[in-house]
């Protein structure tokens, strides 16, 4: 089984604008009212998981950057995620890029 997640930091996705060094234990519970983040929240976790198996499909079916990027692509140009695992691994920063389809 891998390390878990003990620390995390999310900037740009969705409604999340900037959640620094955010402490994760083994259980742990999103209260707040609707439209406060808890469901992207934990749609951060898809759009890690589909990065990081490199599954383009399923980042797309997340949405357009329009509705990734906190306030749209047109104010975000980036999403940023950084990780710190328990044991005392070192963590990871991964920025994730995403341009307009042309068409």
């Amino acid at each position: 089984m891998g390390q878990a997640i003990s620390k995390l930091t999310i900037k740009g996705y969705k409604s999340i604008r900037n959640l620094e060094d955010f402490e994760l234990r083994n259980i742990n519970i999103l209260i707040g009212p609707n439209g406060a983040g808890k469901s992207n929240f934990l749609s951060f976790f898809e759009l890690l998981k589909a990065t990081l198996e490199d599954n383009e499909q399923e980042i797309s079916k997340l949405g357009t950057a329009n509705r990734l990027f906190y306030m749209g692509s047109k104010v975000t140009k980036a999403c940023e995620f950084k990780l710190h695992f328990a044991g005392g691994v070192t963590g990871f920063r991964l920025s994730r890029n995403l341009t307009a389809n042309p068409e």
